[in-house]
């Protein structure tokens, strides 16, 4: 564990999780066996874009004086560790994806929640609670959409 790391490190740290899970959802869509899981695998890859392409206007909107406040012991390896730790198997059902997709959005929720509740600054404080109820919303947004798509 890094002992610090500024607010601009750890958007860019979900930013590239956003990126990498986009990559992940295409890899398990091209290997997945049921064609309902492949839609849902592409829908939620999109998803995955489109979160990356707002954290990067976002922070792009940011001051300086923000992106370099600097926060200590806050532990950017979890992100890391709980992507690595959720593994697919071409077999997955509609439920098991969207089971996984939680836990990966549950990492990032994380992720915020100790970045509020480390800021000591309160500017600080409210772009990750911003942050924080916007992958939340994200979240619910998504466990809909997978749910109408198990309909089909």
């Amino acid at each position: 564990m890094s002992q610090f790391e500024t607010a601009g490190d750890f958007i860019n740290i979900v930013t590239k999780f956003h990126h990498q899970l986009a990559d992940y959802y295409k890899k398990m869509g091209d290997s997945a066996n049921k064609e309902i899981v492949k839609i849902l695998l592409s829908y939620i890859r999109e998803h995955e874009m489109k979160m990356e392409a707002s954290l990067i206007d976002y922070e792009k909107g940011l001051p300086d004086k923000i992106k370099d406040t600097w926060f200590e012991f806050v532990d950017k390896e979890k992100i890391t560790k709980c992507f690595s730790s959720i593994k697919f198997y071409p077999e997955m059902t509609v439920d098991d994806v969207i089971e996984m997709t939680i836990k990966f959005d549950d990492c990032i929720i994380e992720l915020y929640k100790n970045l509020v509740e480390s800021s000591e600054v309160e500017t600080v404080k409210e772009v990750f609670r911003n942050l924080l109820e916007m992958e939340i919303h994200e979240k619910m947004k998504i466990v809909k959409s997978a749910m109408r798509i198990r309909e089909l």
